[in-house]
C-alpha cells in the first residue's frame, strides 16, 4: 500500500500534485501536541484528504473519546438525537444498529429509553465487535462520525446501505468539507482532526455516494450532532470552551472548569444561544433506503 494518498479515491480525477489548497494541520489530541499532518483538497470533487498513511493503532491508543461517559451532557445530546430520529419514524419496536458505536453509550441510552431492539457494532470495541449483528437488516441505522475515519468511504456507504431494510432510515453525521477554509486552520481543527479524519467529504460527494447505494435524502442538517437547545450543550459553546483551555479534545473530558465559563461573557452567551447559531462545517444526512423494485 502506498504511504501517501496522492490521488482522490472518491472521483479519481484530483491529485495532490494538482491541488491548489493544502495545509499543515496540528493534532488536537494532547498526547500528540506538536505533531502536524498535511491535508489537501481535491480540485475536482472538493473532498479533503489526509496525505500520509499513519499507524492509526498507535494514535488510537488512549484516544480521549474512550473517557466519554453517559453524563448529563451526553444524555442531552442523545436525547436530541433520538428526538430527531423519531421525526423520521423511529419507534419503540424499531430494530436499530449504531455502526461505529465506540463503547456503546448511545446503544445503552436507547435501551434505557425503551428501544430494546438496539444493537451496536465497532470493530475496535471489545464489547461490540461481534460481526453477527452485521448479518441482518435494521429499521434504523446510525453512523455518527465514522465515514471520515475509513480508507474507503464509498465501500462504507455500501456496507451501511446493505444493513438497512428497504424503506428503513439511516442517519449519517460527518464533517462538511465545503465549510472548511484551509487557509484558516484554527477554527476547523476539530473537523479536520488530524490524523484521524482520513477523507472529509464535500456535501455533493456525500449525497452522491448515498444515492449510488439507493439512499434517498430526506433531510440534510448543516450542524453538529452536539447541537441542542439545552443551555451549554451546543457545538459553538463547546468549541469556545475547549479553545479557552488548551484547545485539545482531551479538555472536553477533563473535570469541568465552571470558573472559565463564569468569567467569560462570550462563553455564557454561546452557552445560552449557540444552539440556534449552527456552524456550517458539519452535516447530518437522514436518508431512506429505496425499495428494490
Amino acid at each position: 500500500m502506498d504511504e501517501e494518498r496522492r490521488s482522490c479515491i472518491i472521483c479519481s480525477r484530483g491529485s495532490y500534485e494538482a491541488a491548489t489548497e493544502t495545509a499543515l494541520v496540528p493534532c488536537n489530541v494532547r498526547k500528540w501536541l506538536g505533531s502536524e499532518f498535511r491535508v489537501w483538497r481535491c480540485g475536482a470533487c472538493r473532498t479533503i484528504h489526509s496525505l500520509k498513511r499513519e499507524d492509526m493503532v498507535m494514535f488510537y491508543k488512549d484516544y480521549p473519546y474512550g473517557r466519554r461517559s453517559l453524563d448529563d451532557v451526553t444524555r442531552r445530546i442523545f436525547d436530541n438525537y433520538i428526538r430527531r430520529l423519531k421525526g423520521f419514524g423511529l419507534a419503540r419496536q424499531s430494530t436499530v444498529l449504531d455502526y461505529g458505536c465506540g463503547e456503546g453509550l448511545l446503544v445503552e441510552y436507547l435501551r434505557e429509553r425503551g428501544y430494546a431492539a438496539s444493537n451496536g457494532f465497532d470493530p475496535h470495541s471489545s464489547r461490540y465487535n461481534d460481526p453477527e449483528v452485521l448479518n441482518r437488516q435494521y429499521d434504523v441505522v446510525i453512523s455518527q462520525d465514522v465515514i471520515e475515519h475509513v480508507e474507503d468511504p464509498r465501500q462504507l456507504m455500501h456496507d451501511l446501505s446493505s444493513l438497512l431494510r428497504p424503506g428503513g432510515i439511516i442517519i449519517i453525521g460527518t464533517p462538511r468539507a465545503d465549510g472548511i477554509d484551509l487557509s484558516r486552520i484554527k477554527p476547523y481543527i476539530y473537523s479536520l482532526h488530524q490524523p484521524y479524519h482520513i477523507h472529509i467529504l464535500s456535501e455533493k460527494v456525500f449525497l452522491e455516494l448515498a444515492l449510488e447505494q439507493g439512499l434517498q435524502l430526506l433531510k440534510l442538517f448543516h450542524r453538529d450532532s452536539s447541537d441542542t437547545l439545552y443551555p451549554f450543550v451546543n457545538w459553538r459553546f463547546l468549541r469556545g470552551y475547549l479553545g479557552a483551555l488548551d484547545d485539545t479534545l482531551d479538555a472536553g473530558f477533563d473535570p469541568p472548569r465552571v470558573d472559565v465559563v463564569a468569567s467569560s461573557p462570550r462563553l455564557l452567551f454561546l452557552g445560552l444561544f449557540g444552539g440556534i447559531l449552527p456552524l456550517g462545517y458539519e452535516m447530518i444526512g437522514v436518508f431512506r433506503k429505496l425499495d428494490a423494485g
